[in-house]
């Protein structure tokens, strides 16, 4: 019986040690453990010592009732042995389960009451668990205060006791204490002598609280980037190591609040959504009431105000019974932020002043701040301008720091800048909006990939706007110009600036790839509900992944500001330069129901704004009239006069609004490189008709995303067009791609490798690629509105999405996409098209040939055989486009067949 004792409570440790280090690790000594038990079923002491491992192991998985019913099964049996010491150690890891299972009153109750016994005993090592575990309780009540005396007595008593692992456990919970006070510095050595006490130990689990807390810290500062890997390191380990459920989804929401900080909030709101599910089922109040939220203020960023007004007040009822004073604190700021968004200026107000007195004695400074700017944004849109003028000054003093916080200086130098606006103090509302956008640059520059770099975007649209007005008043061309580009394609400007090569991909990234391909062979998701939610659930893994692979890069491939791709007055004779004497660039910008244009030439700057009414219907209009001819030609051969005559209607009114004023500005230039604004992107300007012609009998076009991005591409070393990689897949819906793929490998002659249908394979076409100026590939294509990412080329043997493009490196010189709708982009905040030629100009070429409807193929084989031709002539890419468009318009076609095509990029 000695014996088996003894291996009892050695297998009762080996279960604690692997606490930290192997969680799963936790069961296999708890199964043994019963397994002696049930040899010898009258002693308690065994069975007292299986009930308590029982309890660990069902902790270390978050089964928490029956950990609970385990651990206190435990206690009863020592007690009744006579064990009042070993009893009061079966209530320690009681109080973490009460706690999370939010009965945190019965929590410190056993605390309290276990902490007296081992102070009596003059048991410091187990009082210190005891503080620990006490200070984790007031601590998930933020009741930080209390918490803060506690941790710091059970550091002191580890100390003492010389217990290195509950030491460095004792440092990394102070250290999250301190990092939410805002006391960065102390926080930070904490937690850097916590992380290599706990890896030269091989605590696993703790270092996943060390990356979760230096990560909320850098979120904290406004270090997005640094928190973004921390929290997915955090994530990836915490799931890689098996750590407890509770601590996974503790992992998983901290980098959803990350999402939500830098505005992915798509991402975030279907993390939050899997958290609430995670949580409710294993019985986890506090983390469901965080993700629930969490998930609100996404739904309020993403406008679905209903959906957040509820999610608010769910979350306030899970507050109020867990008695989260300072949480209740934070909703009634977010619902005092929708107030003031619907306009309900006395509930914002006193929702805001109930906000910081809930929050007055909590410490918890970031979330003060944010209500003292809420009561400001109410007192200013309440016309009290003096009170919200004084809090502004007094939040961005704080904000400023040091160290600056520039996620809450960026709204205080925003609110300044409406408030010199209103009073016309224009000079005080530039500097003011200037130091938000500045703000602004800075978090996004410092972003590690283009999703996240165009995501935040949405961050400064406000701004910018105001910017802009401001500047069309003063009317300096010069100023506007540079004023258009801070809100014009600043991602991709940074993306092309940084260079950058394609990443290696874990094996669980590959794997996910293969499923959703996979999945996506097995049928039509069109027609398979099923089918389609098992795709749409396998691409946003794939994403996810993708985007964490992304994020755990060294922090040398993390994006950093390039001041080379910020757009400034002193690029503007550069800019001339390369456009040259023959040719001009026109910037839109289109603002409520005013377009106003920038045109640059060699000579010098314009500007002009005039009234567009109705701009939106009219290109509506068109593009439905455009999609009647998706039915084919015996639309075109019955109807063909009428519908060609109703387009040139319509597009003869569009030529009205959107380029006769421009016409005196470009003094008689025929090359334009054409900057659009919002919905201008899917306008076909090659089209447009002044009443006698087509814009493109006398004007050769090129589109681009911005002039630093225009300027960026003309600075590479001038293109070549030799060599081509020539792919062709039809199909019965596309029968002419063969042909026309033969024909322009014709074209290059020796210079060309062709791959048709079955031989056009992805890995043919990465291996083939590279030698190539030109990728010329004729197939389907797909625009996926709703997930560009998964946006499509198809192959022989599956989709090419934008993430394979991300892996590839193309010709240098142009890629031709004669495929459907490959033009088409979403447009997000800041002018970041997301689709596949985005894609393709991150892959390294400078020109893209792209399609912005499904266009037939009999039109587009000959519309590309022509250009090519041309283009081997000698010919530049927007001039060898236009002959062919003119070519097809000469012959009476109507625009559906050869408008669409248009040329991005260098041209």
């Amino acid at each position: 019986m000695a014996s088996a004792s003894a291996q009892a409570w050695a297998l009762k440790a080996a279960c604690y040690a692997a606490w930290q280090r192997d969680p799963p690790a936790c069961r296999g000594a708890a199964n043994e453990l019963a397994a002696l038990a049930r040899q010898y079923p009258q002693d308690t002491e065994l069975q007292a010592l299986a009930a308590w491992t029982d309890g660990i192991a069902a902790l270390a998985i978050s089964d928490l009732p029956v950990a609970l019913q385990r651990l206190q099964a435990a206690q009863a049996l020592f007690e009744a042995r006579g064990q009042p010491g070993q009893a009061a150690e079966t209530r320690v890891p009681q109080i973490g389960v009460l706690s999370m299972l939010g009965r945190e009153g019965e929590a410190r109750q056993c605390a309290e009451g276990a902490l007296a016994q081992f102070d009596a005993a003059g048991d410091q090592r187990s009082a210190g668990k005891v503080e620990l575990n006490l200070g984790s309780v007031l601590f998930r009540q933020d009741r930080h205060a209390e918490a803060e005396k506690h941790f710091r007595r059970a550091a002191l008593r580890f100390a003492r006791t010389g217990d290195a692992e509950l030491s460095i456990s004792a440092d990394v919970a102070l250290a999250n204490l301190l990092g939410w006070q805002f006391r960065f510095d102390e926080a930070l050595q904490m937690y850097e002598r916590a992380r290599l006490r706990a890896r030269a130990r091989g605590l696993q689990v703790l270092l996943v609280q060390v990356h979760q807390g230096v990560g909320q810290i850098e979120l904290h500062r406004g270090h997005w980037a640094r928190a973004l890997r921390e929290l997915s390191l955090g994530a990836q380990l915490a799931r890689s190591t098996g750590a407890p459920p509770q601590r996974r989804i503790e992992a998983e929401a901290a980098l959803a609040d990350a999402y939500l900080a830098a505005r992915l909030l798509t991402e975030a709101t279907l993390l939050y959504d899997t958290l609430v599910q995670q949580a409710e089922a294993l019985d986890l109040p506090t983390e469901q009431a965080w993700a629930t939220l969490q998930r609100a203020r996404a739904w309020n960023l993403q406008a679905r105000t209903e959906e957040a007004q509820r999610g608010f007040e769910a979350a306030a009822t899970l507050y109020e019974a867990l008695g989260n004073q300072p949480v209740l604190g934070l909703i009634a700021l977010e619902q005092g932020r929708l107030a003031l968004d619907a306009g309900f200026l006395a509930v914002a107000a006193e929702r805001a002043q109930c906000a910081q007195n809930m929050l007055a004695p909590s410490g918890l400074l970031g979330w003060q701040l944010q209500a003292r700017l809420l009561a400001a944004d109410a007192d200013a849109a309440a016309g009290r301008w003096a009170p919200a003028e004084a809090t502004y000054r007094e939040v961005l003093a704080q904000a400023l720091g040091p160290p600056v916080w520039p996620q809450w200086a960026g709204p205080c130098w925003a609110g300044l800048g409406d408030l010199a606006r209103a009073r016309g103090d224009m000079p005080g509302a530039r500097q003011a909006y200037e130091q938000a956008l500045g703000l602004v640059e800075q978090l996004r520059a410092a972003l590690p990939d283009d999703e996240m770099r165009s995501a935040v975007a949405a961050t400064a649209s406000t701004v910018h706007e105001a910017l802009v007005s401001l500047s069309l008043a003063h009317g300096n061309t010069l100023t506007l110009l540079v004023d258009l580009e801070r809100g014009r394609g600043r991602g991709l400007a940074l993306s092309l600036a940084g260079g950058g090569k394609p990443q290696r991909e874990s094996a669980r990234l590959q794997w996910l790839r293969q499923q959703w391909r996979q999945t996506l062979s097995e049928g039509d998701t069109a027609r398979g509900p099923a089918l389609a939610a098992q795709v749409q659930n396998l691409e946003q893994a794939l994403l996810e992944e993708h985007r964490r692979e992304r994020l755990q890069d060294r922090p040398g491939a993390l994006g950093a500001h390039s001041s080379g791709s910020v757009f400034a007055a002193a690029d503007v004779p550069a800019l001339q330069a390369m456009l040259g004497l023959d040719r001009a660039m026109v910037a839109y910008h289109w603002q409520g129901d005013t377009l106003l244009a920038c045109v640059v030439t060699s000579e010098g700057l314009e500007h002009r704004s005039w009234p567009v009414p109705g701009l939106g219907a009219q290109i509506r209009a068109l593009r439905f009239q455009l999609d009647t001819l998706r039915h084919g030609d015996a639309v075109a051969s019955r109807h063909g006069a009428l519908l060609q005559d109703r387009v040139r209607q319509r597009l003869q009114a569009l030529y009205a609004q959107v380029w006769a004023p421009l016409v005196p500005m470009l003094a008689g230039r025929r090359r334009c490189v054409v900057l659009p604004h919002r919905e201008l992107h899917y306008v076909p300007l090659s089209a447009l008709h002044d009443g006698q012609c087509w814009l493109v009998a006398h004007t050769e076009l090129a589109l681009a995303p911005s002039a630093a991005v225009w300027l960026a591409l003309q600075r590479r070393p001038p293109p070549s067009y030799r060599r081509a990689c020539v792919v062709g897949v039809g199909d019965d819906h596309l029968p002419q791609v063969a042909q026309e793929a033969r024909q322009v490998a014709a074209i290059f002659g020796s210079h060309a490798q062709l791959l048709l249908d079955g031989e056009a394979t992805r890995a043919a076409l990465q291996s083939s690629v590279g030698s190539a100026d030109v990728l010329h590939l004729a197939c389907h294509g797909e625009f996926r509105a709703d997930n560009p990412a998964f946006s499509a080329l198809w192959l022989a043997d599956g989709p090419l999405t934008l993430l394979d493009l991300s892996q590839q490196r193309l010709p240098a010189g142009l890629v031709a996409l004669s495929a459907c709708e490959t033009g088409a982009s979403r447009i997000a905040s800041g002018e970041e098209l997301q689709g596949l030629v985005r894609s393709c100009f991150q892959a390294g070429t400078a020109a893209v040939l792209a399609t912005l409807w499904p266009v037939e193929d009999t039109a587009s084989a000959a519309l590309m055989v022509r250009f090519y031709e041309e283009l081997h002539r000698g010919q530049s890419a927007a001039a060898a486009l236009r002959a062919a468009q003119l070519a097809a318009a000469s012959s009476d076609q109507h625009p559906y067949f050869w408008a669409g095509f248009v040329l991005h990029g260098r041209g």
